[in-house]
């Protein structure tokens, strides 16, 4: 598919919502089961109260009698004049609670499991802390306290950390601090939350060169760099180490300020956005970096349309390099232009399908990045065409990344199963596509499933996702370049430091596991997981065979976690018991072990509390 064409479907789509005035608010799925049978009767209180609608399992209770035949001609009534009810009250009827997301991430999950229960709202594929907040734009005018979300982690090792927004989990404790508070004025949405985090950032010990040794950081680029990713033509910004003392900063963290009108919201944000159906990993755009300031246009709530119902963004903002990339200060700034765009069919509610494109240039300053709202739908040709050994950079222009997604939930099961796959450029043509659909290609697999256990209110819960950013073997006779990294924007798709999109990270794989047991103040749960990090750079290294046998980096993990909820706010806990082997390919002689293999084992705690919260 041409550029062109996938620009003028996005314009097409965006704009259809727009055609008419009752496309504004959603029609609410129909209820078969209220309709009324010889057996069933509505309590008289729930259907001539003024101004109120009965919810659908409250209509109609079977395995009753009517003690008349009044009762049951009004519940006929009600259900016959469903259309003039107001769109107020429609939208109370089914409207989504707020989930509040700053630090602690459960409160998502756990609205996303209310849809598979049965017992929730339509969760997005397209979330932020403002979006679910206000999930249908229709909440009270008021002010509300964020209260503060304070989470404490500690690596013994190494540094681990994932989907931590502004934390970077270094060696030793590190804290992030956010709350703020809420207000709705009219058309104005303002969430203020910033956040503070901290770093011990202790000392461990350096990569050695004895057996493999690693690539020479080039002069200008900073001596904290991962050798791999500051040569080309796999530049990024991701230090292993961000320098050599503790970190302290103040941030904006998930701070927006929007204006609503009607189906659509603009305004300005530093908030994260998450894309797409993964629970771990989001190829375009999550919480795995900072956010980073952006100008937002979005519905302002999930418009109803003859095709379905649409979901859409559309950002543009600036990417800031951190302080261990190199040594100059002119090339500091980046914007990124990114837009989103999902859809659930009519008649097929419970099918989510969505696209998602990003694309990021080299910028002088700021005084550019607010006109670059039309780089989304630029053609950026193909900048990692070349020689897999071939390290020539050539700074300056566009790049881009892209994806399609899509969510199926099974209410009737309790599950779900969900899908992403993207690419780093368009195929120069058909014949190209057929040859080498997988080239540049990454995917997400997942699925989750859960049912009533043990208490009426407790719940089974278990999940698995598969991420791979890896290349596959053609790479070899036709370079595809590695995920997230640029031969053009040399800081590749990174805020400060961090990638933007999947945290397993650049030219990787991933695959997670979790069995959990839920109930309506708690949960406790396992977990496995296993990484193999930057795969891509390891098989394009020149490096001898038998030394590149063995010498994969792969941790492994296993953990607990649990939490629970009081009056006194909400508790969770995570450990992590973690494996590195042969970190940053250092390994032996020879397979599958030698002396001068290097393991490193990290256990990883993670703290969080949210004082006077309930789940």
């Amino acid at each position: 598919m041409s550029v062109k064409a996938i620009c003028l479907s996005f314009v097409i789509l965006v704009a259809l919502p727009l055609c008419g005035l009752d496309a504004q608010i959603p029609t609410p799925p129909r209820d078969t089961a209220s309709r009324p049978k010889p057996d069933t009767v509505t309590k008289p209180d729930t259907v001539t109260k003024p101004d109120t609608v009965a919810k659908p399992d409250t209509v109609a209770k079977r395995d009753t009698v009517p003690p008349n035949g009044d009762s049951a001609t009004r519940v006929y009534t009600i259900i016959v004049s469903r259309p003039v009810l107001t769109d107020r009250q429609l939208h109370s009827l089914y409207r989504a609670e707020p989930t509040v997301w700053l630090v602690d991430d459960y409160p998502v999950l756990r609205a996303r499991l209310a849809e598979l229960n049965g017992t929730g709202p339509r969760f997005p594929l397209l979330r932020s802390t403002s979006s679910l907040l206000w999930p249908d734009a229709q909440g009270p005018d008021g002010v509300q306290a964020l209260m503060p979300q304070i989470q404490f982690m500690r690596n013994s090792a190494i540094p681990f950390s994932r989907n931590d927004g502004g934390l970077w989990g270094g060696r030793g404790w590190s804290t992030r601090l956010s709350g703020g508070a809420t207000a709705k004025m009219n058309r104005l949405r303002i969430v203020i939350a910033p956040e503070i985090v901290t770093a011990q950032n202790n000392f461990f010990p350096p990569r050695t060169d004895a057996i493999i040794p690693s690539p020479v950081i080039p002069p200008g680029r900073s001596s904290f760099s991962f050798p791999w990713y500051a040569n080309g033509p796999y530049s990024l910004d991701m230090p292993l180490r961000f320098g050599d003392k503790p970190r302290r900063q103040l941030r904006p963290g998930q701070t927006s300020v929007l204006a609503d009108f009607g189906a659509l919201s603009f305004g300005f944000s530093t908030e994260n956005e998450w894309w797409g159906p993964g629970i771990d990993n989001a190829l375009v755009l999550s919480n795995n970096a900072p956010g980073f300031p952006h100008l937002a246009l979005r519905s302002s709530h999930p418009l109803a349309t003859h095709l379905g119902e649409i979901d859409f963004r559309w950002i543009v903002g600036g990417l800031s390099q951190s302080a261990f990339f190199d040594t100059t200060t002119a090339n500091n700034m980046r914007s990124i232009s990114a837009a989103a765009i999902t859809i659930r069919p009519r008649g097929v509610e419970n099918l989510s399908v969505g696209v998602a494109r990003s694309v990021i240039g080299t910028s002088t300053g700021w005084g550019q990045i607010p006109f670059r709202w039309l780089e989304v739908f630029h053609n950026t040709g193909h900048p990692n065409d070349g020689a897999p050994y071939d390290s020539t950079l050539h700074p300056g222009g566009r790049d881009q990344i892209y994806s399609a997604f899509a969510r199926w939930v099974l209410p009737a099961s309790g599950a779900e199963i969900y899908g992403e796959w993207g690419r780093l450029d368009f195929p120069r043509n058909l014949r190209d596509l057929l040859v080498q659909p997988n080239r540049g290609q990454a995917y997400t697999l997942g699925l989750q499933w859960t049912r009533q256990a043990f208490t009426p209110s407790g719940r089974l819960h278990f999940r698995m996702e598969n991420t791979s950013l890896e290349q596959s073997l053609a790479e070899r006779n036709r370079f595809a370049g590695v995920w997230y990294t640029s031969r053009r924007v040399l800081q590749g798709f990174t805020n400060e430091g961090e990638v933007l999109g999947a945290a397993v990270g650049p030219g990787s794989s991933g695959q997670a596991a979790e069995l959990n047991y839920l109930s309506a103040r708690g949960f406790l749960g396992i977990e496995f997981g296993r990484t193999r990090y930057n795969e891509d750079v390891h098989q394009a290294s020149p490096m001898l065979d038998y030394l590149r046998w063995c010498s994969h980096d792969v941790g492994l993990q296993w953990g607990l976690h649990g939490g629970f909820s009081s009056r006194l706010g909400t508790v969770s806990v995570r450990s992590l018991y973690q494996d590195r082997l042969n970190a940053w390919f250092q390994s032996g002689h020879g397979c599958p072990r030698s002396d001068g293999m290097v393991d490193i084992r990290n256990n990883n705690l993670t703290i969080t509390f949210s004082p006077l919260a309930r789940w």
